[in-house]
């Protein structure tokens, strides 16, 4: 199996490289900001989760005052169900105030999303993938990739080993529609002398 070059874990990253991810890029890093449209699908799950946990507690109570023993199978299935309930509400909940503070994040400012190119590096983030990060002198070369359905544009990075990164073009702000001239001012900044960046 080959080497891995690219870099997935925030905490993995260079320290330079790390602080680009949250505050503004220094001198020399040319960056492509971007402002994912971020949805919460765990709003709706913790509240559908909490209407079901409600049911299955009523029945379990009703279950419980007409029930002649403890040891009753209605009474240990529905307390099967409203443990089972409690438990999916509960990662709900959890999941869905993550998504609150990532909302947050984003909005704020907090965690920046983007392409950014340093002397050495070049980060990538958004939502979909995550975190990439690998050394500029790993990158062999650069294509555009047309897909089709649905239609967008990918900028794809080939890195020595064959390893690639893929950059939708339409999620960096003001780049819509404009796949070659990204990759030719990509290609520009990533294959100048150190000393031209």
């Amino acid at each position: 199996m080959a080497e891995t070059l690219i870099l997935r874990a925030e905490d993995g990253l260079p320290p330079d490289v790390r602080t680009l991810l949250h505050g503004s890029p220094p001198e020399g890093v040319w960056y492509l900001p971007s402002h994912p449209r971020y949805s919460n699908p765990f709003r709706f799950a913790a509240a559908v989760s909490l209407v079901v946990l409600i049911a299955v507690t009523v029945l379990f109570l009703i279950t419980v005052f007409t029930a002649t023993r403890f040891r009753s199978e209605g009474f240990t299935i529905t307390l099967g169900l409203v443990l089972f309930s409690a438990g999916i509400h509960w990662l709900c909940r959890r999941g869905k105030a993550k998504a609150v503070r990532l909302e947050a994040d984003l909005k704020e400012g907090r965690v920046r999303h983007g392409l950014w190119i340093t002397p050495e590096h070049v980060l990538v983030h958004d939502l979909d993938e995550g975190i990439r990060c690998m050394r500029r002198s790993d990158i062999s070369k650069t294509h555009i990739y047309h897909s089709g359905r649905p239609p967008m544009d990918l900028l794809v990075l080939t890195l020595t080993n064959r390893q690639t990164i893929r950059i939708l073009v339409n999620g960096l702000d003001g780049w819509a529609g404009q796949a070659e001239q990204l990759r030719s001012e990509v290609e520009e900044r990533l294959f100048a002398k150190q000393g031209e960046n």
